[in-house]
């Protein structure tokens, strides 16, 4: 978390009251929000009370409450801070027939959570009743791969799941975003990825918390700590603004805790200093942690595709450029899982800007790839250090982005590449403009591969970082995000104008 940002939550300039479209707003650590009794005439004062009733903070008049089977009050759980702890049997909450909480359509949720790991769904939460279960059920199914985040339209489709499992041992932020039939969702500000959903039926149901619709079905055991329901899907930098905040609020580690330098929703972002976003494994539970370790998995800080090995694995190098560690390619890389394209349609040409962070640590007998967009050589931004030479490639057409006076080996550069759909192609080296080439336009396939290609051509040499931005940037985000890089990576940046 940068030094503003812990003086903006540390001082209250933000609260979740700060963004637009707060439906609900339930903190199980502010003791003057909990109720022993439906009616929130008593209130909840010592470990181990019933908490029958919940003040919803807001505004909006979405209260919980359950009278039979409530959850328990735990004091001093996280950080200090008081929690809800659910049985697993038939504890629940219920906030009655709200329609302010608008599941059904674009939404945002937000739950800080710590399950005990049982088996088969269990149920965090759920808009939706017996008679018409369509809104929205967010689960953690621990019968699927390790207990991931399961999100469906109850009885309209069958669930998606995807990235790590929730972790028994910690607390963590579970945070699900839909945007028309689109949903994703992160696990402490790391991207996990994206499906689409039916639509949801506009119905005014109940909503949920620790089971799914009425009785013990699927109940959920474990403490929930605070849970936010926007009624819009919130944009990347609100989703971290939000994350940054309930992190600092819980005690709370984020893996992604920054934006992007510009304000984009179009960024493919993959940052090999940060250990927090990179796996040993392609399961994604053991991070990356020391020099050596292998990286067979790297989430996208840009919240569009997580990437994994392909071909044998790169390692992480610590302390390698400036102070960071970078990826270091050998005899492999990492692209995008089969089946998920990074653009769609595919086969239609794209206007884009590239940024890669890198160095040449040795020479090849031929060309290495340091990203390759597309199945086979389409885009290709490569090296060649037998003449000191880092390419642009194009499929009906080349382009040379010339180091000449620079061994292969000693120095990092921020390369970047501006590709306009028809026709016009400029790549710079830290800013400097080394070409424009004016190629026929192609169509564009759907992988993107890092530190290789679809024929295995693996640099031998180390990528800091990598961002690609869906469209041709100004020239003033052109330098914004260059001049980033280079004072991050420690390189220079010339002003491209």
């Amino acid at each position: 978390m940068t030094t503003l940002h812990r003086r903006l939550l540390m001082s209250g300039s933000f609260s979740p009251t700060s963004l637009s479209g707060l439906g609900a707003w339930y903190d199980f650590g502010d003791l003057s929000t909990l109720w022993q009794d439906t009616a929130r005439t008593s209130a909840v004062t010592a470990d181990a009370q019933s908490i029958k009733g919940v003040t919803d903070k807001s505004g909006n008049g979405n209260h919980l409450s359950e009278a039979t089977n409530p959850p328990t009050y735990k004091a001093a759980i996280q950080n200090g801070r008081s929690v809800s702890r659910f049985d697993g049997t038939n504890d629940t909450l219920l906030a009655a027939n709200h329609a302010s909480i608008s599941l059904e359509g674009d939404s945002t949720v937000f739950i800080v959570t710590k399950p005990v790991v049982g088996v088969g769904l269990m149920s965090l939460l759920a808009k939706s009743n017996d008679a018409n279960p369509a809104a929205l059920y967010i689960a953690l199914d621990t019968s699927i791969s390790n207990g991931r985040i399961r999100v469906d339209r109850p009885f309209i489709e069958a669930g998606v799941h995807h990235g790590d499992a929730l972790s028994g041992s910690v607390f963590q932020i579970v945070e699900v975003r839909l945007s028309g039939t689109t949903q994703d969702h992160h696990i402490d500000g790391a991207y996990q990825g994206k499906d689409t959903l039916a639509a949801g039926t506009a119905v005014n149901n109940s909503m949920r918390i620790g089971t799914f619709a009425s009785g013990a079905l699927n109940p959920y055991p474990g403490d929930i700590a605070e849970i936010l329901v926007y009624n819009t899907a919130l944009s990347h930098a609100n989703i971290i603004r939000v994350n940054q905040y309930l992190a600092a609020k819980w005690g709370l580690t984020l893996r992604v805790e920054e934006a992007p330098p510009i304000s984009t929703p179009t960024v493919f972002w993959y940052d090999f200093s940060d250990t927090k976003t990179m796996f040993q494994e392609v399961s994604w539970l053991s991070t990356v942690t020391a020099d050596g370790n292998v990286i067979q998995a790297i989430v996208d800080k840009g919240e569009r595709f997580n990437l994994i090995k392909t071909g044998t694995q790169p390692i992480y190098k610590t302390s390698i450029q400036n102070g960071r560690g970078v990826g270091r390619f050998a005899s492999g890389g990492v692209k995008n899982v089969v089946g998920e394209d990074i653009w769609t349609p595919t086969g239609v040409e794209k206007n884009f800007t590239l940024f890669v962070v890198g160095k040449m640590t040795s020479n090849l007998a031929n060309f290495g790839r340091f990203v390759t967009i597309g199945a086979a050589a389409d885009y290709e931004m490569f090296i060649n250090t037998g003449d000191n030479q880092l390419g642009w490639f194009r499929t009906d057409g080349p382009g040379n982005l010339s180091l000449t006076g620079v061994d292969s080996g000693s120095a990092f550069f921020v390369a970047s590449i501006r590709n306009t759909n028809g026709p016009e192609v400029k790549g710079y080296v830290n800013g400097v403009l080394k070409f424009t080439a004016d190629p026929v336009p192609n169509t564009l396939p759907g992988f993107l591969y890092l530190g290789t290609s679809s024929t295995n051509e693996v640099i031998d040499g180390d990528i800091g970082e990598v961002m690609l931005f869906e469209n041709v940037l100004s020239a003033a985000d052109h330098n914004t995000v260059g001049q980033y890089l280079a004072n991050k990576w420690g390189t220079t940046w010339t002003t491209v104008t």
